[in-house]
């Protein structure tokens, strides 16, 4: 869930909004209907275990705690020493670290109801500059809300992330990646996935490095099912047979 919130640090940056990219301004909330939780986005001087506590960022500015964006108002702009000067911004710097807070439900609540929990992606990425979303889906399983779990495999998400700012839902808990802490379970809604029923609401969240989609009609594309990838070992399941490195074990066929 990284890239949604890299969205959100890209268009409070300088360079995008000397360049016109950026519609965010000062003082101007990002959405003019909010629905969902209101995002909250800080620079962090500190942030334990990061790789990137430095004193002063790349140009030697001195980096600092900020509130760059309060309940989805934005209130500061950073950005290299260049582009700063075209803004008249004296105190500025490139960030180090940084969060994104604001949720008001925990991760179980969020994650609740009929799913696809996406274990592994081809790709997945979230543009900055236009808001698009999308991915490859490599490995998923759908869970009905009645306990039955069905693996699916292949297929694409898309959407905009203009579409889905109005209604973003994160949760309290956080989980730190690197230098970002981020929403444990962030949930996305106004997200199509390939193969289910047109105009079917949808909607996405990454817990623990994972991310999920909410939907109903979803269906299996396929049987060949991708099952885990661990430490670059790749375990698949198909035909009844479970592969592991060349070797394999029979497994219950339930697909």
């Amino acid at each position: 869930a990284l890239e949604v919130y890299r969205y959100f640090i890209d268009n409070l940056s300088a360079a995008y909004i000397v360049r016109g990219v950026s519609s965010f301004e000062i003082g101007r909330p990002v959405s003019e209907s909010f629905k969902g939780d209101r995002l909250t986005i800080k620079s962090m001087r500190f942030l334990e275990g990061s790789p990137s506590n430095f004193a002063c960022d790349g140009e030697g500015a001195p980096v600092r705690d900020a509130v760059l964006m309060d309940a989805g108002v934005p209130r500061e702009i950073t950005g290299s020493r260049m582009f700063s000067q075209y803004l008249g911004l004296e105190d500025s710097f490139m960030i180090t670290n940084w969060s994104a807070s604001g949720g008001t439900r925990s991760a179980e609540e969020l994650r609740k109801g009929r799913f696809l929990e996406i274990v592994e992606f081809s790709d997945f990425q979230v543009d900055s500059m236009t808001g698009d979303i999308f991915g490859e889906i490599r490995l998923a399983y759908y869970h009905d809300g009645e306990g039955k779990v069905t693996p699916v495999t292949g297929g694409s998400v898309s959407g905009s992330m203009l579409d889905n700012i109005p209604e973003m839902y994160f949760s309290k808990e956080q989980r730190k990646y690197a230098n970002a802490l981020i929403p444990k379970v962030t949930r996305l809604e106004n997200v199509t996935v390939a193969g289910i029923e047109k105009n079917k609401r949808v909607m996405i969240y990454c817990v623990r490095g994972y991310v999920f989609f909410f939907s109903r009609g979803l269906r299996r594309l396929g049987r060949f099912f991708w099952v885990r990838n661990i430490d670059s070992a790749f375990l698949f399941c198909r035909r009844g047979f479970t592969f592991l490195c060349g070797t394999f074990l029979r497994c219950r066929n339930g697909f």
